[in-house]
């Protein structure tokens, strides 16, 4: 996968010139770190199958945001036509009745409890967001300038000298603030229709119960 910025990019933020490999190296661990933080790959990904599980109602969520097309939905190995599904690029996929019946008005239309459902969608973000670039590229920045990620030197002890790291991210290692973290719970509009970052696990919880930890990619 692709990182989110360049070397010329972390050169122009450091102000100064900056060593290839080390450049490279951390492009890929700092734009790798905010994947692994919102759960997302981020790039754009053209057609890919991922099996759900239906959870006894209508909608069932995408794993990966933002949703740029749908291509192929099948239930229990039965294929749907495209007039028997919607989506949205906030993730929301919807099973639709075409037909009314004496027990469903034409509308909305469960995934059997317990159902697979394969679909096959297209996602990620064309250009990366400036927020997702912004924080990725001071990580790696941080760690360009401070690899050992020390949080402070000083005279004393037992040595004469003293140093401490942060807990957080420990030496070596490219790490996230919690204020970057919280930066990252954003998003922005997709034609018209707020995508966010990543899916926030208690908002799944409330709102899809029904299909929590029911993701499995083939």
């Amino acid at each position: 996968m692709a990182g989110f910025f360049t070397r010329a990019e972390l050169a122009s933020l450091l102000q100064s010139e900056v060593d290839n490999s080390t450049a490279d190296l951390l492009i890929d661990l700092a734009s790798d770190a905010v994947r692994s933080e919102l759960g997302q790959q981020v790039d754009a990904v053209a057609g890919e199958t991922v099996g759900l599980v239906g959870g006894g109602d209508p909608t069932l969520l995408l794993p990966q945001l933002p949703v740029t097309a749908v291509s192929a939905v099948s239930v229990a190995g039965q294929a749907l036509t495209a007039a028997q599904y919607s989506w949205t690029p906030s993730g929301v996929l919807r099973r639709v009745s075409t037909l009314a019946t004496q027990l469903q008005d034409t509308g909305y239309w469960p995934f059997p409890y317990g159902a697979a459902v394969s679909v096959t969608y297209s996602h990620g973000w064309a250009t990366v967001p400036n927020v997702v670039k912004a924080v990725a590229l001071e990580a790696a920045a941080a760690a360009y300038v401070n690899p050992n990620q020390v949080a402070s030197e000083g005279l004393g002890g037992t040595t004469g000298y003293t140093v401490t790291y942060p807990i957080s991210t420990p030496a070596g290692r490219v790490g996230l603030s919690a204020e970057q973290k919280t930066r990252l719970d954003g998003g922005q509009y997709v034609s018209g229709v707020y995508v966010p970052f990543r899916w926030k696990p208690a908002a799944r919880q409330l709102r899809y119960e029904p299909q929590r930890a029911a993701l499995f990619h083939r």
